[in-house]
């Protein structure tokens, strides 16, 4: 990585792109701080390269829910899932499966938390 951010710079799409890989290391080896920083960097350099509801930035948001879900923190995932929601509905609308991808993974969410009124609300 710090190859690519030497000859790239941080920003560069291409330098993101390893970051990410490593948080995916680093999420196998249960190390969920560092996986942390390495989205929050892949996430600002992605808000400033390619804009806030850029696919790949939501993409992302969506990678970063893992880690408060994984920890049992679900109003954090709902949010930042929230956040990939209205971002895939306004570009992609409601019915194309990157967006309905996103409203599955809220209702498990839902369904983790015993919500089942609210997990069956969102199927409809």
């Amino acid at each position: 990585m710090a190859g690519a951010e030497k000859a790239l710079g941080v920003d560069h799409t291409d330098t993101l792109t390893a970051v990410n890989n490593m948080a995916s290391v680093f999420g196998k080896q249960g190390q969920y701080g560092k996986v942390l920083e390495c989205y929050q960097w892949v996430l600002a350099g992605s808000e400033k390269a390619l804009g806030v509801d850029h696919p790949d930035t939501l993409t992302t948001v969506n990678n970063m829910t893992s880690i408060p879900q994984n920890q049992g923190q679900y109003k954090k995932a709902l949010e930042l899932y929230e956040r990939v929601l209205a971002g895939r509905q306004k570009a992609l609308g409601m019915g194309h499966t990157d967006t309905l991808t996103i409203v599955n993974n809220m209702v498990v969410v839902f369904h983790k938390q015993g919500q089942y009124k609210k997990a069956l609300e969102f199927c409809e």
